[in-house]
């Protein structure tokens, strides 16, 4: 996983890797990832469930 205020998420997949552009969490409105990490912390190894 890599992370990154300014160039977004990206998540490695088991072929290749996923540019996460919007994220939604559980009863919350959805958002541009730009955004959602201005105002998160993701650390390497994180899981999301």
């Amino acid at each position: 996983m890599f992370v990154n205020e300014k160039k977004g998420l990206y998540i490695k997949a088991k072929e290749g890797i996923i540019s996460v552009i919007e994220i939604q969490g559980e009863n919350a409105r959805r958002m541009n990832i730009n955004d959602f990490l201005r105002g998160n912390n993701i650390q390497i190894g994180e899981k999301f469930e």
